[in-house]
């Protein structure tokens, strides 16, 4: 993740990409540790990751993020495991496709979030170019209607042909959107209210089933290792 997450944790700021990916590779492989790595005891859970997430800041990587970003393209490569990136505001996710890719990460495995947050069409359609898939997970966060930017981008990639490069998310990081908690509109209302408005302005069934499903059972399926 990034850096203002791990204040005191100096390993995630300054550890080298190869010792970064056996952490990672381990919990893949062996189990997340049940302390978050927070040192100084790993005390493996049961419980495997089926992803990898990274992230930036700035459209500018710094030195950090590219060790990051290095690391995650080598586990990748040792398991297979899919990589999402984190962009800031939506930004910056050509340079995170160049960079993965010249860490030789295939962009049919990298799936970049937020991106919604930026209204410009065209700049998804120069993502999706690259090869990558986008997670759209901003629709919550507004009125669910067909203004929304969100819901916009799902349309119109869609007529453009490109379903098969979008996923949805929630981004449900605050308490005030869950309804478990009081809040709203709550998680569901992906399926009980974004769905049911794609669905009026146009997006068909067979379009929304190669969104919701298609596209993240093959995005989930580990890509196989290397020989």
């Amino acid at each position: 993740h990034t850096s203002k997450w791990y204040p005191g944790r100096s390993w995630a700021n300054e550890c080298d990409p190869e010792t970064l990916a056996d952490l990672f590779v381990a919990d893949v492989e062996d189990g997340i540790d049940r302390f978050d790595y927070q040192g100084p005891v790993v005390a493996r859970t049961p419980h495997r990751a089926g992803l990898i997430k990274v992230g930036a800041l700035q459209e500018i990587l710094d030195d950090r993020d590219r060790r990051v970003f290095a690391a995650a393209a080598e586990t990748h490569r040792r398991t297979g495991v899919p990589i999402l990136t984190h962009c800031e505001e939506g930004r910056g996710g050509l340079v995170q496709i160049d960079l993965l890719s010249t860490f030789g990460v295939d962009p049919a495995h990298v799936v970049l979030s937020h991106t919604d947050k930026v209204a410009d069409v065209r700049y998804h359609l120069d993502l999706i170019d690259s090869g990558v898939s986008l997670e759209f997970d901003q629709a919550l966060r507004h009125p669910i209607t067909p203004d929304s930017t969100t819901l916009h981008l799902v349309a119109t990639l869609t007529e453009a042909g490109k379903a098969a490069h979008l996923m949805l998310g929630t981004d449900g990081a605050r308490r005030s959107m869950w309804s478990a908690y009081g809040g709203s509109p709550g998680l569901a209302s992906l399926m009980t209210g974004v769905i049911p408005t794609l669905a009026d302005m146009g997006v068909d069934r067979t379009a929304l089933d190669q969104i919701l499903i298609v596209n993240p059972a093959r995005f989930f399926a580990f890509a196989p290792e290397d020989p």
